[in-house]
């Protein structure tokens, strides 16, 4: 077990929030949407680590909380800073100070109530709200054409719809927002939005492709809360991101907006879908991102869509070049062992099933569609896939719905034989629906990365 600083002030990252479920208590990281199922225990020990208490005051608090001796209580209150601090949520300092939001120890003391199954959270953590369709770009592997942006753009959330839906997401205690589109800067109420999100305490944060930032929008963002911006931004090289983007000298502007938001404070993830076009392009990216001190880096190979374009097979990667980006990440992984970016490596089987990612579509989040409908997947806007639309059914309503719990408990007759007879898959729901759909044509099909069916040879 790890030791720490018995008579230092413990800091607890302040946008850490803590929710009470039946089974458990989550702790949530707003920012990067991580979280882990804590025991109520642990929970009160977290609440106790107020801005203003050393490990040694907090262990004789819950020795007294429990009325159990110093040293287990010690060492309860160890494992909960560890999963902490692996996490980097953490911090020790030689002074007080104001943390992470305050609580009432007294609401974690409880009994959990442990079921069989699925245990179903009674919200989602993050909602995604698609507030248009409509984009100014022609990102050549996005499946939301700017071709069509007249009829699309007429698809965009009204201020009255989004406000209603936030404020239950704020009555269900859901903790993130993600504000996207299309291009959601399109939306003339974005400021509003953002603001509404704040006083919820809702954390928001806005995926964009970044060409219509302007240093007064910018300035008003931040004025209204927000301090985090997800940045389409796919190469370094002005060219190939012009090719990208389907737009003449958008690299030129989206630069310059970069700059003001680093200069603003606000804290920037680039992501980068990779095709084609761009992925030897890549170790330069991670280059850039490192020299101006980027948040974070998200690298994510080129998806098919059930909804998107036909032009998938012209852009997607094949194997050798899947394998020399890997090289490439690699290699750069150790150059930059202190910068954090991620890649989705497409070749990567799950190792085992029980680090299996699984979607979190009605388990932990829902996507609004422009219209109000509620869906599992911005990729899956089919009706099948539709869980009700929230001018007519409240959140609970939806989140509570037949329809989202046959997606987390999927009927044997959607199911194919191998998966019928798993025993992960309770855990799994066959993986990614769309991936399964775009690679077998069938929504329901064991997801192609599964190790049980690659470990049986039974790859299609």
């Amino acid at each position: 077990m790890k030791t720490f600083p018995k008579n230092k002030f413990v800091k607890i990252e302040p946008r850490l929030r803590l929710r009470k479920e039946e089974h458990c208590v989550l702790v949530i990281d707003t920012l990067s949407g991580r979280f882990y199922e804590a025991t109520p225990s642990q929970a009160v020990i977290i609440t106790l680590f107020d801005g203003n208490a050393t490990i040694s005051k907090v262990t004789d608090l819950v020795s007294e909380i429990y009325s159990d001796t110093f040293e287990n209580s010690h060492n309860v209150v160890l494992e909960t800073l560890t999963q902490l601090e692996d996490n980097r949520w953490v911090e020790f300092h030689d002074t007080p100070g104001i943390v992470m939001q305050s609580y009432e120890t007294s609401e974690f003391m409880f009994n959990p109530v442990i079921k069989e199954g699925i245990n179903v959270y009674k919200s989602p953590i993050t909602m995604e709200f698609m507030l248009t369709k409509g984009c100014n770009f022609e990102c050549v592997y996005c499946y939301m054409s700017a071709k069509n942006s007249h009829e699309l753009n007429k698809q965009t959330m009204s201020y009255q719809t989004f406000s209603k839906i936030v404020e239950q997401a704020k009555e269900m205690e859901v903790k993130r927002a993600f504000l996207a589109g299309g291009e959601p800067l399109l939306s003339k109420d974005i400021i509003k939005m953002v603001q509404l999100l704040i006083s919820c305490d809702i954390f928001p944060y806005i995926s964009t492709n970044g060409s219509l930032l302007t240093r007064e929008l910018i300035d008003e963002l931040y004025s209204s809360g927000l301090r985090f911006i997800q940045l389409s931004f796919d190469s370094s090289n002005p060219i190939t991101f012009d090719t990208l983007t389907g737009k003449q000298n958008s690299f030129k502007g989206v630069m310059k907006n970069l700059i003001l938001l680093k200069n603003k404070g606000m804290q920037v993830r680039i992501k980068s879908v990779v095709t084609k076009h761009n992925w030897k392009d890549i170790g330069k990216l991670i280059d850039f991102c490192c020299e101006l001190e980027i948040f974070d880096l998200e690298i994510v190979p080129s998806l098919p869509s059930a909804d998107g374009r036909d032009n998938f097979s012209d852009i997607e990667l094949n194997k050798i070049e899947l394998l020399e980006l890997r090289e490439i990440i690699q290699k750069k992984r150790i150059e930059k062992s202190n910068f954090n970016f991620g890649y989705r490596d497409p070749l990567l089987i799950w190792p085992s099933p029980k680090p299996v990612n699984v979607c979190g579509g009605g388990m932990t989040s829902l996507v609004i569609m422009p219209d109000g409908q509620a869906s599992i997947c911005d990729m899956m806007s089919e009706k099948k896939f539709s869980l009700g639309n929230l001018h007519k059914f409240t959140l609970n309503d939806v989140w509570n719905s037949k329809g989202v719990n046959s997606l987390r408990n999927l009927s044997s007759d959607l199911l194919h034989e191998e998966c019928k007879n798993c025993k992960h898959l309770g855990l799994c729901r066959t993986g990614c629906f769309n991936l399964s759909k775009m690679t077998y044509g069938d929504y329901f099909a064991p997801d192609p990365r599964c190790p049980v069916r690659i470990n049986q040879n039974k790859v299609i």
